[in-house]
């Protein structure tokens, strides 16, 4: 018997050997072009130079703040309005902080008797928060405090009422502070004087310290702030932020540093060659690194760690 020939099934399974053969192609191309890009980034890594730079420390301590105050009472019954907001505000001489109208219309002004700071508020401590009486009873914990409750526009009060409280300016903000004596702080403490920031990012001012004791496991110390933001006058406990310190170094990109085998380090430059290096530093805002160990200012790091090996590179 002779078999007929399917010529139909012959060309339909040349078509997909065609089709195979051509994707197949197009992945060892596509596989070609990835490793030939891949070595291509190995040998031409983009490079990072180490600047030299520093890395300001803060460190925080909690305490009281201290100011003169003096408290509004309201002349008559009625309700009470704000005309320049229940603050803290700066007021001066004269200004009138507070209205009363009665019950029958009549109006009566409470105006500040001295520039300063108003708030439409007390906190109960008034006349009693005195340095005098704070400083002998601290030792290791502070004292709780209230923030200040605010009266509103409309509030109805009594005759002799609390309305709010001036706080003339200008006066010194006393702080009393509380620290561990393992703080950084503790060693500018000893030298009479803290380097005082009112944030973060501000200049630091050298400020003297009126006086500090061992207290316990604590220290404290008295201090007088070198400005008064009106914020503080809500609450009495507060903090100071104060420079502790600074740390010199190299300057790098946060992506230039990798971990390997538990290992901090940095992918080094010498020459036409890349080699890992141990780096001792930390992290700083910006996605910086500044690198106290391992490496100086001046050195050619690898910027993308995460995608490098060791090995040889063309830089140009």
């Amino acid at each position: 018997m002779v078999r007929k020939y399917d010529v139909e099934e012959a060309n339909r399974g040349n078509s997909i050997a065609y089709w195979l053969a051509l994707i197949l192609i197009a992945a060892c191309w596509i596989l070609a072009f990835k490793c030939y890009f891949r070595s291509y980034e190995n040998q031409h890594p983009d490079i990072a130079w180490a600047a030299p730079g520093s890395n300001r420390r803060t460190e925080k301590a909690e305490g009281l703040f201290l100011w003169d105050e003096t408290v509004l009472s309201a002349p008559a019954a009625g309700k009470v309005y704000y005309p320049h907001g229940e603050g803290p505000v700066r007021v001066s001489y004269g200004q009138t902080v507070a209205k009363i109208v009665s019950a029958s219309g009549a109006e009566k002004y409470i105006r500040a008797f001295r520039q300063g700071y108003f708030v439409a508020g007390t906190d109960g401590n008034e006349g009693k928060w005195r340095y005098s009486l704070l400083w002998p009873e601290l030792k290791e914990t502070l004292p709780e405090t209230s923030p200040v409750t605010l009266c509103h526009d409309g509030d109805t009060v009594e005759e002799g009422a609390a309305i709010g409280k001036i706080i003339p300016q200008p006066q010194n903000l006393r702080f009393i502070g509380l620290i561990g004596k393992d703080s950084a702080l503790n060693r500018q403490l000893k030298k009479q004087h803290l380097r005082l920031m009112m944030d973060s990012e501000d200049t630091p001012l050298l400020t003297d310290i009126s006086i500090s004791v061992d207290s316990g496991a604590k220290v404290k110390f008295l201090v007088a702030v070198p400005w008064f933001e009106p914020g503080v006058v809500l609450n009495r406990r507060g903090f100071v932020t104060a420079e502790s310190g600074k740390l010199e170094g190299a300057v790098i990109p946060r992506s230039a540093v990798v971990e390997r085998k538990n290992v901090q380090g940095v992918y080094l430059v010498r020459g036409t060659r890349v080699f890992f290096k141990e780096i001792k530093g930390e992290l700083m805002e910006d996605d910086k690194f500044i690198v106290t160990e391992g490496i100086s200012a001046g050195n050619a790091v690898v910027e993308d760690a995460a995608k490098t090996k060791e090995g040889r590179i063309q830089i140009w």
